[in-house]
């Protein structure tokens, strides 16, 4: 396995995307398609608390990424920066990150067969309580540093974001929605992307 920081730039939505059926964050899962004729390099977001909801990771980062640069973009994107005292985000980062590189972790040891899904179960519980704590103080965070060296309201917003250090791509995400996604239609193909699955709610 590579070290954190790439890990976290693929799967830069894990504990960002929420499952529909528990309301927990969901993670990376590998192998995403195995039937089919379907390609078993595939990834895929997948709750690890019920297993019960997954999505293709390429299609729904499209999707996010979209609506999140749509959203810089408009005229009114300056409106955002609203608060102007700013708590140390670069050490809430690095939590933050130290916390899913360890969720990835015990998904992949899960899925080895290092640990039981009951081990999985306590370790995934434990941290998100964690990363949720440390992601709530970072919403509290300066949205003025959140949102810093962004051009507001131009269409060069969507450079600027693609250009931006991974965590601050989630910072922005999570200070302006939350996106649930909802069970796969099985009639119109377990696999197929269907965009109204990924239920978007803005933030105020």
């Amino acid at each position: 396995r590579r070290p954190g920081p790439p890990t976290v730039k693929r799967h830069w939505l894990t504990g960002i995307l929420k499952c529909s059926q528990c309301a927990d964050g969901m993670g990376r899962v590998a192998g995403f398609q195995r039937s089919q004729g379907a390609r078993p390099d595939k990834h895929g977001y997948r709750c690890v608390r019920c297993l019960k909801v997954s999505i293709s990771k390429h299609d729904v980062d499209e999707l996010i990424r979209g609506v999140i640069v749509a959203r810089l973009a408009r005229p009114d994107a300056a409106e955002l920066l609203i608060d102007r005292n700013a708590p140390n985000l670069d050490a809430l980062a690095d939590e933050a990150k130290t916390i899913r590189v360890g969720l990835d972790d015990a998904a992949t040891m899960f899925a080895d067969g290092t640990i039981t899904a009951s081990q999985l179960r306590t370790a995934t519980e434990r941290l998100r309580a964690r990363l949720s704590a440390t992601e709530a103080r970072m919403a509290h965070a300066s949205r003025t540093r959140v949102f810093g060296g962004i051009p507001l309201g131009t269409d060069q917003v969507a450079d600027a974001f693609d250009n931006l250090d991974p965590d601050r791509q989630r910072a922005i995400v999570d200070a302006l929605l939350t996106a649930t996604i909802m069970p796969a239609n099985q009639r119109g193909g377990r696999h197929a992307f269907n965009p109204e699955r990924v239920r978007i709610e803005w933030k105020a």
